[in-house]
């Protein structure tokens, strides 16, 4: 039997209005369906239910990839990271997302019966008559959309239920609009200027979704790679740490700072340069730390004698400690003392790692030499807040 066309007067009765419908293509139909309703009413419950929630899945995961890309774009243009936008990106995304989808699928499925996900899943919106819903029909289908996927509904289970279960499959949006959900085969062809149309605009959501996505993940990669600058409490001085560091605030020392991946920490503490009864110099300073620091963190004081070097133009002294901690893992400490006329800091930097069985203190400095170069370089980076330097 050949198909019936759409608009074709079959029984050559007034008003008799046809879809496409290919019998050879559903042969379990035992007659021929006249209208969306009746081809609709042929479906079993699951054929278009999986279909439609499969396109409800992709056109979501589309959304959300759009957003994100957005959201991250937005927070790198932000000028400070504790900015207000930052604060409150996380909730204007979900705000976006509710505004943009029933506009995403109103416009959609007003100009072609299909979202992207439709698209995918080979089936179309439609009027009772098989043709594309109204700009009216197609607003009312979706903004009831946001009440179907909300909490109270339970983010769309009712709806799917009310697809399963109604013999329409309708959920409350198709029946307030008188809508319904078609496979394409069962229409007919969009015409040609709208198919080309459709394709492009879906081609260019995916194109920028995938864009999104890409640059979305460039940024989280940027700020996980990107350095951090980490100011002591006193706001006088900083040091650069790579990003992934983390920062401990609820610490009376001035700094503190760990990366739990690489096993460094670095703890910075100062004292008033002046002294009650005379000057303090950096060099007495040294020495008073070189004498407590040890017992304070149940260390052994190196052999060496102090360094004195140049940290960024300042004066500093330099000397190394050993430990272990609570869990027996190795703890090499370096512990550098600066500061300038207002005070005086030390900066303990140390690498805990597990050591190896008779393996004493130098040999496992030895061996991780290039990790506490790298820690002696972050150190470096202490200076005061009016520059920074790279790591």
């Amino acid at each position: 039997m050949d198909p019936i066309q759409l608009g074709k007067n079959n029984n050559d009765k007034p008003g008799t209005f046809m879809l496409n419908y290919d019998l050879q293509a559903d042969q379990n139909l035992s007659s021929v369906p006249q209208g969306a309703e009746a081809i609709v009413r042929s479906y079993d419950s699951a054929s278009v239910f999986f279909r439609r929630w499969a396109a409800v899945f992709i056109d979501s995961f589309l959304i959300c990839l759009i957003l994100f890309g957005l959201l991250m774009w937005s927070i790198d243009l932000s000028p400070k990271e504790d900015s207000p936008w930052q604060i409150f990106a996380p909730f204007m995304w979900v705000g976006s997302y509710l505004l943009l989808g029933p506009i995403y699928y109103w416009l959609l499925e007003t100009f072609f019966g299909m979202t992207v996900g439709k698209w995918a899943m080979r089936i179309r919106v439609v009027n009772a008559n098989g043709q594309l819903p109204g700009i009216g029909q197609a607003a009312i289908r979706n903004l009831l959309r946001i009440l179907e996927f909300c909490p109270l509904m339970l983010n769309g289970i009712i709806a799917g239920i009310l697809v399963l279960a109604h013999q329409k499959r309708q959920r409350l949006g198709d029946m307030a609009a008188k809508t319904f959900v078609l496979k394409v085969r069962h229409l007919e062809p969009l015409e040609r200027n709208r198919l080309v149309g459709m394709r492009v605009t879906h081609i260019t959501i995916i194109v920028l979704a995938l864009a999104s996505l890409i640059g979305g993940i460039s940024f989280v990669v940027k700020g996980i790679t990107a350095d951090q600058i980490l100011e002591t409490k006193d706001g006088r001085y900083a040091l650069t740490v790579p990003g992934g560091w983390t920062a401990d605030d609820t610490t009376d020392s001035e700094l503190v700072a760990s990366s739990w991946s690489s096993g460094y920490n670095i703890i910075v503490g100062s004292v008033d340069s002046g002294m009650p009864d005379g000057e303090l110099s950096l060099g007495d300073y040294q020495m008073a730390m070189r004498y407590s620091l040890p017992a304070a963190l149940d260390a052994e004081l190196g052999d060496e004698e102090s360094e004195q070097i140049s940290l960024n133009g300042m004066e500093a002294y330099r000397f190394e400690m050993n430990g272990y901690d609570d869990e027996g893992q190795v703890q090499a400490y370096s512990v550098t003392v600066t500061g300038d006329e207002g005070n005086y800091y030390y900066i303990v930097a140390w690498l805990s790692e597990e050591g190896q069985v008779g393996e004493n203190y130098r040999s496992f400095r030895d061996r991780h030499s290039s990790k506490l170069d790298k820690l002696e370089r972050i150190v470096g980076t202490f200076k005061p807040v009016d520059g920074s330097v790279a790591i």
